[in-house]
């Protein structure tokens, strides 16, 4: 799991949650004001996926199975 955050990390994002230690749904609160998000990179799987839409408002969901290779 270690390396898909870096992974993500490496992506340069505004903000990142590890689900593992935050609480997601009171962090993205605390950064947008309780509004919407542009984009969410989910590294984690299906259940967290469907549970990221909630924070969507045509915002874009992308999910990543595997961390590729360079």
């Amino acid at each position: 799991m270690q390396g898909i955050y870096d992974y993500v990390k490496q992506l340069a994002p505004d903000a990142s949650i590890n689900y593992q230690n935050e609480d997601v749904d009171n962090k993205l609160s605390d950064l947008t004001d309780e509004l919407s998000v542009d984009l969410i990179i989910d590294a984690v799987g299906k259940k967290e996926a469907e549970l990221d839409f909630r924070w969507l408002y045509n915002g874009r969901l992308v999910t990543i199975v595997g961390v590729p290779s360079p």
